[in-house]
């Protein structure tokens, strides 16, 4: 929603990151913590014009970079928004790498754990005398197991946050799950930047209720009479 979005924008500019950074920071503390992996590995669209003979074509040239992010349980969010950072300016340097080079032998799209797209349109978009808006589609054909879309289509018009998921790994109850956690675990790491990773709550409340139901159900209280 909104007022996450501005939020998180805000920390951004408080702690010197761009908001990209930022959520890059969050998925991670989300994942390793979900899944206890300490390594995750994001994939990333850039833009990917090499030669100025590209640079000189209309279209979009783009392309999937990988960032690699480490850390310990007991690093704080805001060393981890650090560490993001510092990893994204040394992944420029690759940026003109063939995945087939820097991961020899993998399955297209497996490379990645984390797909994250942060697309911004500071601009509006018409056809001659008609405005227009860009429009999010999934080919239903994702390689990735998850994939989010931050997308900034319509100017003034507030940020969404979309999933896009292989069914072969995820049901849209998965998903919608994965959402709400998420949002949670965002407003923790904003509120409290300086707690360590280990320390933050993964599960939304009412998801460790709906756990605490399912195996702890309440005892059935039979409000009839009792005889003694």
């Amino acid at each position: 929603d909104a007022q996450t979005f501005g939020r998180l924008t805000d920390f951004g500019v408080r702690h010197g990151a761009a908001p990209f950074t930022v959520l890059v920071a969050c998925l991670y503390a989300f994942f390793s913590r979900a899944y206890l992996r300490s390594d995750i590995t994001f994939g990333y669209p850039i833009l990917n014009r090499a030669s100025s003979d590209e640079r000189a074509k209309i279209g979009l040239f783009t392309r999937l970079l990988p960032l690699r992010v480490s850390a310990a349980p007991s690093a704080t969010f805001l060393e981890l928004v650090k560490l993001v950072a510092k990893a994204q300016r040394s992944n420029l340097r690759h940026r003109r790498c063939p995945l087939s080079e820097m991961f020899p032998g993998s399955a297209p799209g497996r490379p990645f754990d984390v797909v994250l797209s942060f697309a911004r349109h500071d601009y509006d978009l018409r056809f001659g005398a008609c405005t227009a808006r860009a429009v999010s589609l999934s080919n239903e054909s994702l390689l990735q197991p998850l994939s989010f879309f931050v997308e900034e289509f319509v100017s003034g018009a507030d940020a969404a946050m979309v999933l896009d998921y292989n069914l072969a790994y995820f049901k849209a109850s998965d998903a919608a799950r994965r959402l709400r956690n998420l949002k949670h675990l965002l407003a923790q790491v904003l509120d409290s930047p300086e707690s360590k990773l280990a320390d933050f709550e993964v599960a939304a409340p009412a998801d460790v209720e709906a756990v605490r139901s399912r195996f702890n159900p309440a005892a059935e209280v039979d409000s009839g009479p009792l005889q003694i």
